[in-house]
C-alpha cells in the first residue's frame, strides 16, 4: 500500500503545532534519548518520571499532573512489549500504580515509542474512539494502540506508533485551520481512515445494540443528517420487515401468501391496501404505502429522476416508525 502523504505531512508539522498550542518547541527525540537506559531495562523509577515531567523540550505539565512522588520503588515492566498480551501487562502494571491512564500512556510512549502512543482527547475525538459501554481504561487504551497498529500496517510509511500518534495529534489541532484545508481533506476522504473512524463509532454502540429493526430505524433517523439514501435504505428494510410481520402475524385472509414465490413487498402492499380497517389502525393510507414503497425502491435503484432527498427519506423513516410502533403495541385489528 502506497503511503498517504497526509500522515507524513502532519507528522512534519508536529513541532509547529505543539509550539502554537503550548508555547513549547518540541524535541521528543531528546527526551527519548534521556530514557535510553530505562528502555534497555524497561524499569521505571522516580528519576524517569521526573525527566518526563520536567523536560524543557516537551509540555507535560500543560495537560497532566506530576506523579513522580508516588514512586518509591522502581516499576519493572515486561522487557518485550511486541505482543498484545505483553502490552496489556505493561499497561496494567503502570495503571495499578499510577491510576491515571493518560499518564501511563505518556510514560510508555517515551519509554517505548515503537509500540505506544499517548491517549489524548483530541486524537480520541478525531478517531471516534470514545470508550465503549463497560470498557475499562486499560482496554480503551489498548484499543487505541490497536488502531495505531492498524494504521502502521496499512500505510507503512511510519513505523513507530508514537510517530503515528504525533501525526494524528497534529491533524486534530490543525484540521480546522483553512491553511491546512487541502491536507485535511486528503485525510478525511482517505478510504481506510474513513473505515477506521466508522468502525470505532459503531463500536461505541456497545453491547445493548441488539440488531433489531427498532434500533435500525433509530440509526436511519440519525443518518438523515448525513446520508439521505443510506437512511432510506435502512428505513426501507425496517418498513418492509415490519409490514410483512403485521400481515403474517394477524393472518388476514388473502394477505398471507399461498406460496414462497409471492413473498414480495408488492404483494403485501397490494393486499394490505384492501384492508382499510387495518390501515386505519396503523394510521396509514393506500397512498402512504405507495409513496413509502416508491422511496424504498428508489433508494435501492437510485434514479436521477427520483433522487432520495432528505424529505423523502424522512417520510419513509416516519412510516417505518409508525409500523414498528403499531406492531409493538399489538393493537392491530384482526
Amino acid at each position: 500500500m502506497v503511503a498517504k502523504k497526509w500522515l507524513e505531512e502532519f507528522l512534519r508539522l508536529y513541532p509547529k503545532a505543539l509550539r502554537r498550542f503550548t508555547g513549547v518547541a518540541a524535541n521528543a527525540q531528546q527526551l527519548e534519548d534521556d530514557l535510553a537506559a530505562a528502555r534497555a531495562t524497561m524499569q521505571v523509577s522516580r528519576k524517569e518520571l521526573e525527566a518526563i515531567e520536567s523536560a524543557a523540550q516537551w509540555a507535560y505539565l500543560v495537560w497532566w499532573p506530576p506523579v513522580s512522588e508516588q514512586i518509591d520503588e522502581p516499576i519493572q515492566l515486561p522487557r518485550d512489549v511486541a505482543s498484545r498480551q505483553q502490552k496489556k501487562n505493561a499497561v496494567e502494571i503502570l495503571h495499578d500504580r499510577l491510576k491515571h491512564i493518560e499518564v501511563v500512556s505518556v510514560i510508555l510512549r517515551f519509554l517505548c515509542p515503537e509500540e505506544f502512543g499517548i491517549l489524548s482527547p483530541p486524537v480520541v475525538s478525531l478517531l471516534n474512539l470514545a470508550p465503549a459501554e463497560g470498557e475499562e481504561h486499560v482496554e480503551h487504551y489498548l484499543r487505541y494502540i490497536s488502531t495505531l497498529e492498524e494504521m502502521r500496517k496499512y500505510y507503512r510509511s511510519l513505523q513507530r506508533l508514537a510517530d503515528i500518534d504525533m501525526a494524528l495529534w497534529t491533524a486534530a489541532h490543525l484540521s480546522r485551520d483553512p491553511k491546512y484545508g487541502e491536507l485535511s481533506e486528503d485525510m478525511f476522504t482517505d478510504r481506510f481512515f474513513q473505515e477506521v473512524r466508522l468502525r470505532n463509532a459503531l463500536r461505541g454502540l456497545g453491547r445493548h445494540w441488539g440488531k433489531t429493526n427498532q434500533e435500525r430505524v433509530v440509526l436511519s433517523q440519525v443518518l438523515l443528517k448525513h446520508d439521505s439514501r443510506l437512511a432510506a435504505l435502512i428505513a426501507g428494510v425496517c418498513y418492509e420487515d415490519t409490514l410483512r410481520g403485521i400481515c403474517e402475524q394477524h393472518g388476514y385472509a388473502g394477505i398471507s401468501p399461498p406460496c414462497e414465490s409471492t413473498h414480495t413487498l408488492d404483494y403485501f402492499v397490494s393486499k394490505l391496501k384492501t384492508k382499510p380497517e387495518l390501515l386505519s389502525t396503523i394510521g396509514a393510507s393506500g397512498k402512504d404505502l405507495d409513496r413509502w414503497q416508491k422511496c424504498r425502491n428508489d433508494a435501492i435503484h437510485q434514479k436521477l429522476r427520483s433522487p432520495i432527498t432528505r424529505a423523502r427519506a424522512e417520510d419513509l423513516v416516519r412510516g417505518a416508525m409508525r409500523f414498528l410502533d403499531c406492531r409493538a403495541a399489538g393493537s392491530t385489528a384482526t
